[in-house]
């Protein structure tokens, strides 16, 4: 799953927004009351706001992987370089280990 920035999402709700504003007037007499409107428009900013806080906590998650990765990469570095360098030798217990 590639982790791509979100950003791009909040032009769309701001025009869905606008896109409201307009056409909740202009409904039949039921449906354009301020009610209709404002319940629409914080149910959409309420999604917006879901989407980024999921995006910010799936970044959070794969900087910890990455640095729990990296710092047992660290401490595996020199036997798995030794043990490349060793050229076919059998490995040591240490090696082994």
């Amino acid at each position: 799953m590639k982790l791509r920035h979100k950003s791009a999402h909040w032009p769309w709700f701001l025009l869905i927004t606008i896109v409201l504003f307009v056409a909740v007037p202009s409904l039949p007499a039921p449906y354009s009351n301020l009610q209709i409107l404002t319940a629409s428009v914080g149910g959409l900013w309420a999604l917006a706001f879901y989407l980024q806080q999921r995006h910010a906590e799936d970044a959070r998650f794969m900087r910890a992987l990455m640095t729990d990765f990296n710092t047992r990469y660290d401490r595996l570095n020199n036997s798995l370089q030794a043990a490349v360098w060793s050229k076919g030798a059998p490995f040591t217990e240490k090696q082994n280990l």
